[in-house]
């Protein structure tokens, strides 16, 4: 969570520039929601940087969550042959409702944007979720490798060093179970 108003040119102008100061070859990625906000400060976003030629060379497409929620930054790599691995830097918002939420809070600008979008009962965490599944369907189904780093905002204190299960993804009747450990 980057709590930036990253549509605002003078704060990507300020992030180049400091990045600069260390890395002459850069590529920054930033996601912000499309609710605007004066102030520089503004809840939520990503952003993705990736140094030096060699790996910047590399990336064939980069992008921010679609949706316009500033979920999640991306950029895509090509490797060897004709593999591609896909980076992903995601953030979801914290388990509140919004009723308790804070008007400028990040869970707030995604209810906001979806409450105009969807009827029914709203629950950004679990939007992330499905949209961000049905996204890297798309890039799974054309044999792409996926990376995702996510800041989940949940609760690991009883889970550090323990194997956690991710979800079981049905991929044409094939089962992929993925395990992760957090630190």
């Amino acid at each position: 969570e980057t709590n930036r108003e990253w549509s605002k040119p003078s704060l990507q102008k300020q992030m180049k520039e400091a990045v600069h100061k260390v890395w002459s070859a850069t590529v920054i990625q930033t996601s912000t929601s499309s609710e605007l906000f004066e102030t520089d400060f503004k809840p939520g976003g990503t952003a993705m940087v990736v140094c030096e030629d060699h790996w910047i060379s590399k990336i064939v497409e980069k992008g921010e969550d679609p949706w316009g929620l500033g979920r999640w930054s991306w950029l895509l790599f090509a490797g060897k042959g004709k593999r591609k691995v896909l980076f992903v830097d995601g953030y979801q918002v914290c388990k509140t409702t919004a009723a308790s939420a804070g008007e400028m809070t990040a869970y707030k600008q995604q209810y906001n944007i979806l409450r105009k979008r969807i009827d029914g009962v709203i629950d950004p965490r679990k939007q992330n979720i499905l949209d961000m599944q049905s996204w890297l369907m798309v890039y799974i189904l054309a044999g792409v490798e996926v990376v995702l780093y996510l800041d989940g905002n949940e609760d690991s204190t009883t889970k550090i060093g323990k194997w956690q299960e991710v979800p079981a993804f049905n991929k044409e009747n094939t089962l992929l179970v993925t395990n992760m450990t957090v630190h």
